[in-house]
């Protein structure tokens, strides 16, 4: 699955049963989601990320310019 944004996004899923994994391709067949809930998520995101831990232990570099 790739995103329409021209950068190089990617997603891993899980699945624990056949129709979860096709709910899942369902939905990521419908496209991207809406800005508002995209802007929803990055602010949940703002009020969490210092507190979160991090569980990448790479360097992290965030392409979104939001």
């Amino acid at each position: 699955m790739a995103g329409g944004g021209g950068g190089r996004d990617g997603l891993i899923m899980g699945v624990s049963s056949l129709a979860q994994l096709e709910q899942n391709l369902r939905d990521c067949a419908k496209g991207p989601l809406p800005p508002d809930v995209v802007n929803a998520l990055d602010d949940a995101w703002a009020v969490t990320k210092a507190t979160t831990p991090n569980y990448w232990h790479l360097d992290l570099a965030y392409t979104s310019q939001g």
